[in-house]
């Protein structure tokens, strides 16, 4: 089949969408992902692995001189459908709510079916930067354009159960890493490390991770991502030695990173819907290099890591925080058994090839309907 995905970034840096385009085209599928160069504009166009390629929307003219999301997006959505429709899709699949439009007009251009792939509850991760009136019109849309899709794929179990009632199959595809180690080995940093590689977000303990580590003998932080509170990171981390600023990190340094540390931090606030739901990149990535996981009671990953005993989980404050990084800071013989732990979930469960049977199995159900 000849899948035509819609993805409203640059692609080269979204985990989920490269695993999936590159799982589908080691099953013989071919893949074309329209893109957007929304935060990098120097990601080039073209192949980008066998049986993938790429084309981005570039941000120009009109969507170049606004900034408002309100009106670059159905810039996009038409600019995203014009590039898309060239190519002879068997199946379109939108990820996330803003590329869904532009996915339903092709659906109906084309009488190729449709898959969602709802990386979050888009809704509730707007809520905090936009107006509730934005809000309720981006729930609004969701749920009429439901109605024109053929199959969801979604992140975890809870959200799964969320797009339930929408009335198309649903399938749980989780965003494990497909580069898992076999069996545990010691950190190989120096001194006791926390890595956080990610989205700067402030729901996401960004700053209250860099202070506690500041405030924390024997204790390092790494901190690496892109988005708009970069250079409020930056300057934040350049308070003490203690926490380094990494900027934007490659898919391929992030395992390499996360085998170094000690703690990976997974903290989110679990007053946002979206925390409460899904489970970040950084709980598998963390897994599959088996290292302990630090996150937030009342979360999703607060439950994988309680679930599985791989590391400590906290309430979302800087001193209880503080307390966990002197607890594990102390105890080389707990980080042991929390990564150990961590390498037999990735390995028995929380794996890219476990995921990317469930990936195949709505392709297959698209092909026999």
């Amino acid at each position: 089949m000849n899948i035509g995905m819609l993805l409203s970034n640059e692609v080269v840096r979204d985990t989920r969408v490269l695993l999936e385009a590159r799982g589908l085209a080691r099953r013989g599928h071919r893949v074309r992902v329209v893109g957007w160069d929304r935060f990098d504009p120097s990601v080039r166009d073209g192949p980008i692995g066998d049986g993938v390629e790429i084309e981005l929307v570039r941000t120009r003219g009109l969507m170049g001189a606004v900034e408002s999301s309100v009106i670059r997006n159905p810039l996009f959505w038409r600019r995203a459908y014009r590039l898309a429709r060239r190519w002879p899709a068997d199946v379109w699949w939108a990820h996330d709510l803003d590329t869904l439009p532009a996915g339903v007009w092709l659906k109906k251009a084309t009488k190729r079916p449709l898959v969602y792939d709802s990386h979050e509850d888009f809704p509730e991760m707007i809520k905090d930067d936009y107006s509730p009136r934005i809000v309720r019109a981006a729930e609004r849309m969701e749920t009429r354009l439901l109605h024109s899709v053929d199959h969801v794929v979604t992140v975890d179990s809870a959200l799964g159960e969320h797009y339930g009632a929408s009335g198309s199959p649903v399938t749980v595809v989780m965003n494990c890493r497909e580069d898992v180690v076999e069996s545990w080995s010691p950190p190989t940093a120096p001194k006791f490390t926390v890595l956080y590689v990610g989205t700067f977000h402030r729901q996401r303990f960004v700053f209250e991770i860099i202070r506690a580590v500041q405030e924390t003998e024997g204790v390092r932080l790494r901190i690496g991502g892109y988005k708009a509170l970069s250079e409020d990171v930056r300057r934040a981390c350049e308070a003490s030695p203690r926490t380094t600023f990494l900027g934007p990190v490659t898919q391929a340094q992030v395992l390499p990173l996360t085998r170094e540390c000690h703690l990976v931090c997974a903290v989110l606030d679990p007053a946002n819907v979206n925390n409460r739901m899904r489970t970040p990149n950084k709980v598998f990535e963390a897994l599959a290099a088996g290292r302990p996981l630090l996150a937030s009671n009342g979360t999703r990953s607060g439950d994988i890591v309680a679930s599985l005993g791989c590391g400590m989980t906290i309430a979302y404050r800087v001193e209880a925080c503080k307390e966990a990084l002197v607890t594990l800071r102390d105890d080389p013989e707990l980080q042991r058994r929390f990564g150990e732990a961590a390498v037999r979930a990735a390995n028995s469960e929380y794996n890219w090839a476990t995921q990317e049977k469930k990936l195949v199995s709505v392709l297959d159900r698209i092909a026999s309907a």
